[in-house]
């Protein structure tokens, strides 16, 4: 298998050669930006991806993948072979006027592929409330506070690619997404919690020291 296309080309004897160099040529002068490479055993050139490919045959040079554009279609009809790749026959001129056609429009192609493939920005198409990076709710069905909102769609699951769980959480405990305003608002929240708790703990203990004053300060008769 030969590695490049110069290497592809010294396989053929010398009239192919002059042929193969030209088409070459004009491949290289329509496409000047491509890279050449050996790709199934024959001459190609890509830029976004595949433009041509082409080779020598016992009575023609092909020319690869078959034409897209309706107008160059019917300027290549009469070299389309049954696939609809292009055949030009050794004992007609090769029409390189056309094979840099084919390839420009092979170009063009492939950059408008390119560009719609693109992705979107994420800051100017990920939903708002993504983009306010949330607190998300691990327990669905559940709302305590302000702080356990759930984004609009599945909360977590397989289907959400983004999904921020890390592993299942239990019932009743609460994942954040990591950002300052979230880790404020928790520390607020414990420490409201913990003083609450506190002050539940201390008023349980003074009602029941005075219910025990109360009963110590009772005698029997």
């Amino acid at each position: 298998m030969p590695s490049s296309v110069d290497e592809y080309i010294a396989g053929f004897p010398a009239e192919i050669q002059a042929v193969l160099r030209a088409v070459r040529a004009t491949v290289r002068a329509a496409a000047p930006d491509a890279e050449e490479r050996i790709s199934y055993r024959m001459p190609a050139v890509f830029q976004h991806g595949v433009v041509v490919c082409f080779a020598a045959f016992k009575h023609h040079i092909g020319l690869s993948p078959p034409v897209e554009d309706p107008a160059l279609r019917a300027r290549a009809a009469q070299y389309a072979g049954p696939k609809g790749n292009l055949r030009f026959p050794y004992d007609q001129p090769i029409p390189h006027g056309l094979i840099a056609a084919v390839v420009k429009a092979r170009l063009e192609a492939n950059l408008a592929r390119s560009v719609a493939a693109r992705p979107a920005s994420r800051s100017s198409t990920a939903p708002r409330w993504r983009r306010a990076s949330l607190p998300w709710r691990v327990t669905p069905g559940r709302s305590t506070d302000a702080l356990d909102r759930t984004p609009p769609g599945p909360a977590f699951g397989p289907q959400d690619s983004r999904s921020r769980r890390l592993r299942r959480p239990e019932p009743s405990r609460y994942f954040f997404a990591k950002s300052p305003a979230n880790a404020q608002a928790m520390r607020s929240r414990t420490r409201y919690l913990r003083s609450a708790a506190f002050a539940a703990a201390a008023s349980t203990a003074s009602i029941a020291a005075s219910s025990f004053a109360d009963s110590a300060n009772v005698r029997p008769r």
